[in-house]
């Protein structure tokens, strides 16, 4: 269900939109806080799990509240599928638990390790989504000169 939203969004251009204000352009506006929409006490509700350490991909604001562009594009999805969304904010080391516990329903998950075709601590019987964004940046870090 989540793919097919992601492929939907993918075609109408609202991915494209969602990269650009909160990836793109993050650096030059305040982080815009993410609304989800209330579809009623018998609409589904998922519980999303946000660690907002990898800004502005999973950002979470000084404030607690949620502002980067997982959440965003969760929002956009919710609005699709009709579904409430609560979310609950875990570290990043507990990914994984807070699935298996079902303290969580979705995680947001970051790829690592190109090449090796699948991803090393995310447990047999998850089941993930399509990728729906790839970084391609990187940092060379020089360290000073001890003397």
């Amino acid at each position: 269900m989540f793919n097919e939203a992601l492929k939907a969004m993918d075609a109408d251009g609202t991915l494209g939109l969602l990269q650009k204000k909160y990836i793109a352009d993050a650096g030059k506006n305040a982080p815009e806080a993410v609304k989800f929409e209330d579809f009623g006490k018998d609409a589904k509700t998922i519980k999303a799990a946000v660690t907002g350490d990898l800004p502005p991909i999973d950002y979470v604001g000084a404030d607690g509240v949620p502002a980067g562009f997982n959440t965003a594009i969760l929002s956009e999805i919710a609005k699709r599928l009709k579904i409430n969304v609560e979310l609950v904010s875990i570290e990043s080391a507990a990914r994984a638990a807070s699935l298996a516990s079902g303290r969580s329903d979705v995680v947001f998950w970051f790829m690592s390790f190109t090449g090796l075709g699948k991803q090393l601590d995310v447990p047999d019987d998850i089941a993930l989504s399509e990728p729906y964004y790839s970084w391609n940046e990187y940092l060379n870090l020089k360290l000073a000169d001890k003397k």
